[in-house]
């Protein structure tokens, strides 16, 4: 066997790619996938903070069927810098952020804070968590509406990377009792030409070595491999996706299968329950005692 490759299939985002190998360790092809044109934002991972980025006490929040739900427990002004932080990942580091496009419900408790209730800023920050570039900042105040859309765009465009920290934040005005309610939140992307962009992730692959095992009074040679590189990668292209086809009897398989084949393409063995980034370390396959190995 002159050498070896190994196939990653991400089938959540439709990313795929190839890897060959002549010898270990080696340099790696980046790895391609299409782009798509909107990040849905998760709104259960919503939370409320104050300006130091402390968890805010002033209002409640839940997630429920219609969205993100935030309760005014107390009066927070406009110049109190309440925000409601949502953090979010791009897998489609060469398509461009371009903007937000957001559903949403200011229901004042009564007509006394109808001008007192509102959205006063939209904005989304990429960076750490505590030194943040803004990249879109929007200051319009958003009044009383119901289940309405409100789209705007970024200053310029600019692109995601995979594990670069991002959220998107929303500037709160409210009086107590009053409500606010996200219902759905999306940043729109602008992908490269054909719909294809290169992810930023360059897979480095090396050998970890190799050892006898003896599976059922037979001998092999098991060679353990590793993507050294591994936390470049976020954890949520391992999640479980019991909705995607199943991986033999597994129906609850991860989102990242990877396949260890041969020179002629022949698959050794594969791996569809990884959980994390990290079992990536964690790769093997086994060829029969005396079989030439890569």
């Amino acid at each position: 066997m002159k050498y070896f490759s190994i196939l990653c299939l991400v089938f959540a985002t439709f990313l795929a790619s190839s890897v060959n190998a002549q010898k270990i360790p080696t340099k790696i092809p980046v790895l391609q996938g299409k782009c798509t044109s909107t990040i849905s934002v998760d709104l259960k991972k919503g939370k409320l903070y104050n300006p130091d980025r402390s968890l805010s006490e002033n209002a409640s929040y839940r997630y429920t069927k219609s969205g993100m739900v935030i309760k005014a427990r107390k009066l927070m002004k406009d110049k109190d810098f309440q925000w409601m932080k949502f953090p979010f990942q791009s897998l489609n580091p060469n398509g461009k952020i371009v903007g937000l496009r957001f559903k949403y419900t200011v229901q004042p408790a009564s007509r006394k804070s109808d001008k007192l209730c509102y959205i006063s800023q939209s904005r989304i920050a990429q960076g750490t968590t505590r030194s943040a570039i803004v990249r879109l900042d929007d200051a319009n105040n958003l009044y009383k509406a119901n289940n309405k859309t409100y789209v705007t765009r970024a200053f310029p465009p600019f692109h995601s990377l995979a594990k670069n920290y991002k959220e998107v934040s929303f500037r709160l005005a409210m009086t107590p009792k009053d409500e606010i309610i996200f219902h759905k939140i999306e940043v729109l992307i602008e992908c490269p030409q054909k719909n294809e962009c290169d992810l930023a992730f360059k897979p480095r692959l090396i050998s970890k070595g190799a050892e006898k095992s003896v599976v059922r009074g037979n001998t092999f040679t098991k060679y353990s491999l590793a993507i050294a590189n591994y936390n470049n990668l976020p954890d949520e292209l391992f999640k479980a996706a019991p909705n995607l086809p199943a991986c033999g009897r597994n129906t609850n398989s991860s989102r990242t299968w990877v396949d260890i084949l041969d020179a002629k393409g022949n698959k050794i063995y594969g791996f569809c329950a990884l959980n994390q980034a990290s079992d990536l370390t964690k790769l093997w396959f086994s060829v029969p005692q005396g079989e030439k190995g890569p």
